[in-house]
């Protein structure tokens, strides 16, 4: 293997890698009723996956033109969206990787792995874009509520969105410490079971709901109402 087939099988490891770690979470589990629940970062938007499900696409009225368009840009296989997100990555500047030391070869996997997290986040973006051009206003703005209903408070964690519902800055800087202290207890609760019975899902369930609580002793009144407003009409997730 010469050195550029090197470099080309090496950068679509390391993108593959960033892709799905920035991409946090994805799930097409029809079982789950929170996104943060099932093991997903509450600071991601799951509007794509959430179409996926047939309690969402009733609950959006979809059409059957907008559910045959949904189910073309929806229903990719994880090797399709990681080729697609490659292709369109901007071409990064040939290095002979093989003649580099180890310490060389490690600042160099971690700046691609940097690059790939950035531009993860902007295919993910243009994704959505593709997705939310099919919906009409109306559709669109409920399934943002559902999604934020997904997430559940945890959301506030998404800096953009606190700022969007005016969360006074010192209330977000103590969201996000205690958002990063439960992603740190989460990890060592998490399983491949979609048991609800099971002990460690027993166990997250009450790590989250405890959590969700410190979040809402944090905010006042008027934050507490533009969450509710922001959420919308609740919506009862099948399981």
């Amino acid at each position: 293997m010469d050195s550029k087939q090197i470099y080309r099988r090496t950068l679509a490891i390391i993108f593959g890698a960033g892709f799905f770690v920035a991409l946090g979470f994805i799930t097409t589990a029809q079982a789950q009723s929170s996104s943060t629940l099932a093991g997903g970062s509450p600071a991601m938007n799951y509007s794509r996956e959430l179409l996926k499900r047939t309690d969402v696409q009733d609950e959006l009225n979809l059409d059957a033109r907008q559910k045959d368009t949904l189910a073309k840009l929806l229903n990719q296989s994880p090797g399709q969206i990681t080729a697609r997100a490659i292709r369109d990555m901007p071409p990064i500047k040939y290095r002979d990787i093989s003649k580099f030391s180890d310490e060389e070869k490690e600042k160099w996997e971690a700046e691609i792995g940097r690059q790939s997290a950035v531009q993860a986040v902007k295919f993910m973006d243009e994704q959505r874009r593709e997705v939310e051009e099919v919906l009409r206003p109306d559709q669109l703005r409920r399934l943002n509520e559902i999604d934020l209903q997904w997430r559940g408070i945890l959301a506030l964690v998404n800096r953009n969105l606190s700022d969007k519902l005016k969360i006074l800055p010192e209330h977000y800087k103590r969201i996000a410490e205690i958002v990063a202290d439960f992603e740190v207890k989460r990890l060592n609760l998490l399983d491949d079971s979609e048991n609800t019975n099971s002990p460690l899902y027993q166990k997250r369930q009450a790590l989250l709901r405890e959590t969700e609580q410190k979040v809402l002793a944090i905010l006042s009144d008027e934050e507490k109402i533009s969450w509710a407003q922001a959420i919308g009409k609740s919506f009862s997730f099948k399981t």
